[in-house]
């Protein structure tokens, strides 16, 4: 464009217009830096939010802070569902950046626009795993390892008390001529073949399982 042109086109363009061309040259540059530094749309609109409210007496007064308790994450949650809505169930839309701008000036400047809070991601809760459920199999035999050992020890202990009663009935009548019979010699230990109260039973399911 000639120094010619460029000195009709500013002749014939309102101040206002000029005014608005600068401000449109002024906040593409902003936004071109703020892609080139890898800033997202969020942070490109609260960065011009940050610069806007410098010129804009509003907006100002407004952001960050104001009556309603707007925040900037409430903006940004308004912005995306004029988004939504604008899209109509489409996957994408073409939404120019100035479009976004002026609902982030809008939000906080129009009282008439009612907070609208981010919504807070649901966290379900995990599934609670259920136990299975022993089968009466299981059961029996978990049942026979706790009595089986338990029996064990009572043989065990059962043998100690006899074999000190062997020993002390033999010092005892050690001198004597005719000693009587040793009464705990060769007695029978009565926890020795005891049988599991559920073994009659636990051997007729592991014949099924066969």
């Amino acid at each position: 464009m000639t120094q010619q042109e460029i000195k009709s086109l500013l002749e014939t363009t309102s101040s206002q217009d000029v005014k608005n061309l600068v401000e449109y040259l002024k906040i593409q540059h902003a936004e071109n830096e703020a892609v080139a530094k890898g800033k997202t749309q969020k942070d490109i609109v609260k960065i011009f939010l940050d610069e806007r409210r410098k010129s804009n007496l509003k907006l100002a007064q407004k952001y960050p802070e104001n009556a309603m308790g707007k925040s900037f994450d409430d903006c940004w949650a308004y912005i995306e569902d004029n988004a939504k809505k604008a899209a109509n169930g489409q996957n994408r839309v073409a939404i120019t950046s100035f479009t976004v701008f002026d609902w982030a000036v809008n939000y906080f400047c129009d009282d008439n626009i009612a907070k609208v809070e981010k919504a807070k991601p649901t966290t379900s809760k995990p599934a609670k795993e259920e136990k299975p459920t022993k089968s009466e199999l299981q059961t029996l035999q978990e049942a026979k390892e706790i009595w089986q050992k338990k029996n064990d020890e009572q043989v065990a202990q059962w043998e100690q008390r006899n074999n000190a009663a062997i020993d002390k009935f033999e010092k005892e009548h050690a001198m004597d001529i005719f000693p009587p019979v040793n009464p705990y010699l060769n007695k029978e230990n009565p926890y020795l073949n005891a049988v599991f109260p559920g073994q009659e039973k636990l051997d007729k399911l592991l014949a099924e399982q066969q």
